[in-house]
């Protein structure tokens, strides 16, 4: 018999005090379905206690304050202040017990229950793992190996999925035969044979112009994974881009930078038709640890993104403030970090981000270039339905500022430099 982790976590925690017999007849009660009905092995004590008739309590209950008032009258005419005090007590306590209901002692099944309850369930937004279309992708193409793009394709050859890259720039892509992904030529003959074709490039005119030569050689039964950032008309663009051709379309940005792709434990944002959800999902399992499906419209996903990335540049840009600020203040920044430390106004990627600018270390994990571009989508999208765009605009000149500087390819949180008055006097 299959046991699912739910019911495997059950035992775990029951099966140190209760026999194997005992622990079937409780799984048979919680899991009917998985379990066939178990016959019970009562003792004859229980057996016994089972049998008792309902009126029982209550008459013997009565029966003793019958007794007790009894004995307080012959009390009270033989002047006997113990044994009217006694009866007093014996009938106060048959008074309570008559009011209240006897407590049930918790057994094993109470315990078993609890503990089934206690036990987390099972996910539910992911296609099921062993469905038609899920067990027929076998074949991905990953177009476009960047920061993103080459941590993805590691992620999927992990998984055994037989993975083929494409990159302008053929050095990036050709580093990943190494880890076990076939390196095409060209744009053609990477996708040809695809199951699933993913889209991993820097903006919507990077993913026209690629996807112009791709849609003619993929088949209707192709899924296209559509994973860059490219705001909400780009998307609605290539969705209409697959629907001319056939192709069914996924709306599937993501959260997440460098190592979560590496590690696949990416947030993916997925917004498409039921139909292509079974072939994409052993890819979207393989990037990311969680996939939300956002709707059915393709665009939705990438209105989720906008909607994180707002945040993201936010608190990036936030953080910088403060850093460079008790910089310039004369403070060691690090006191800031530490201040907000384990409170309710930290967050791992302020650490994260604020340790990078302290230390000068920008390496790219997400580029100002990158973080320069999302926030245009951002403005955008709010022009689009009127949100108060003062804030962006903000953060969208600090990162601008910053990627004109030079400074584009590194990682975003080199916009401290921008705001420290040091490095600006120097500038």
């Amino acid at each position: 018999m299959t046991i699912s982790r739910r019911e495997r976590r059950v035992l775990h925690l029951i099966e140190r005090d209760l026999s194997h017999d005992l622990v079937l007849v409780r799984l048979s009660d919680l899991f009917p379905e998985r379990f066939p009905a178990q016959r019970r092995r009562t003792s004859p004590v229980r057996r016994a206690r089972a049998g008792r008739p309902p009126w029982r309590r209550p008459v013997a209950i009565l029966a003793v304050a019958v007794l007790a008032l009894a004995g307080g009258t012959v009390g009270v005419l033989l002047n006997v202040p113990v044994l009217i005090a006694t009866s007093f007590a014996v009938v106060l306590i048959t008074g309570i017990l008559a009011v209240t209901e006897p407590r049930r002692p918790v057994g094993p099944s109470t315990a078993i229950r609890r503990h089934a309850d206690a036990v987390p369930r099972e996910r539910t937004d992911r296609a099921p793992a062993d469905s038609e279309g899920a067990a027929m992708t076998k074949a991905v193409t990953v177009l476009g190996t960047g920061i993103m793009g080459a941590g993805m394709t590691r992620s999927l050859v992990r998984v055994g999925l037989d993975v083929t890259v494409w990159n302008r720039s053929t050095d990036k892509a050709a580093a990943l035969a190494d880890d076990g992904a076939h390196v095409a030529d060209d744009i053609p003959a990477a996708v040809r044979g695809a199951d699933v074709v993913l889209t991993m490039l820097f903006d919507l005119d990077a993913v026209t112009g690629v996807m112009a030569e791709a849609l003619p050689a993929m088949t209707a039964d192709t899924v296209w994974v559509q994973c860059a950032t490219v705001g909400l008309d780009g998307a609605a663009q290539l969705a209409e881009l697959a629907r001319e051709h056939g192709v069914g379309f996924l709306d599937a940005p993501v959260l997440g930078t460098r190592q979560p792709a590496e590690q696949g434990q990416l947030i993916v944002l997925a917004a498409g038709p039921r139909s292509v959800r079974d072939p994409a999902t052993p890819v979207l399992d393989a990037i990311g640890s969680r996939t939300v499906w956002v709707s059915e419209r393709p665009g939705d996903g990438h209105r989720l993104k906008l909607v994180a990335n707002s945040w993201v540049l936010t608190v990036t840009a936030g953080v910088a403030q403060s850093i460079g600020l008790a910089t310039d203040l004369g403070l060691d920044p690090r006191l800031f970090l530490d201040v907000i430390g384990g409170g309710p106004l930290d967050c791992e990627y302020a650490q994260l981000k604020g340790a990078s600018m302290i230390e000068g270390d920008f390496a790219p994990a997400f580029t100002l270039e990158g973080a320069a571009k999302d926030s245009e989508l951002i403005m955008a999208a709010m022009h689009t339905v009127r949100t108060e765009d003062a804030l962006m605009r903000a953060l969208r000149r600090l990162f601008g500022t910053a990627t004109e500087a030079g400074q584009g390819h590194e990682d975003m949180s080199a916009v401290v430099t921008v705001i420290r008055g040091t490095d600006r006097a120097r500038t």
